[in-house]
């Protein structure tokens, strides 16, 4: 299976304290461990809508606090919207190299992402809002059994 995982709010748990106007701050940014447990064991392309500028930093990130990196990664080099960006990366990227027939599952935050996702065919667990206005910690996967349905949500505190 090929993770497409989402950064910002997905992957990063403090997001909301750390992305200060469009400018991250990868230094402060925690990792959602025990999702990168569960994910370890897959294919992740980390398809971000952050840009390529802040790659190389983005990655060492990884490796230094999570002791990982995905198998591929996607920085957005154009400047465009997240849906757009990501649907460009699965189109002319993730399909070209491993198949449209590969089973994928997205992991996302943005709302308009998954839709377009979902359009595509795609396995999508979304990781929204909750009621406090939070992004929801997707810890909790550790904890299921089985694979998500087409379309999941996640609601934690």
């Amino acid at each position: 299976m090929i993770i497409l995982l989402d950064l910002n709010y997905t992957l990063v748990g403090n997001s909301r304290e750390t992305f200060i106007g469009f400018q991250p701050d990868i230094e402060r940014e925690q990792y959602r461990l025990p999702l990168i447990g569960l994910l370890q064991q897959h294919h992740v392309a980390l398809v971000t809508h952050r840009g390529k500028e802040h790659e190389a930093a983005t990655l060492q990130g990884l490796r230094d606090k999570a002791h990982w990196c995905p198998a591929e990664w996607h920085f957005n080099d154009r400047g465009w919207t997240a849906p757009r960006w990501k649907e460009f990366v699965l189109v002319e990227r993730i399909w070209k190299v491993h198949g449209q027939v590969a089973q994928i599952l997205a992991i996302e935050s943005n709302l308009k992402t998954a839709e377009m996702y979902e359009r595509h065919g795609l396995m999508v667990l979304k990781v929204v809002r909750d009621g406090s206005g939070n992004r929801a910690d997707v810890a909790e996967l550790a904890h299921q059994k089985t694979p998500p349905k087409k379309e999941a949500g996640l609601f934690i505190k």
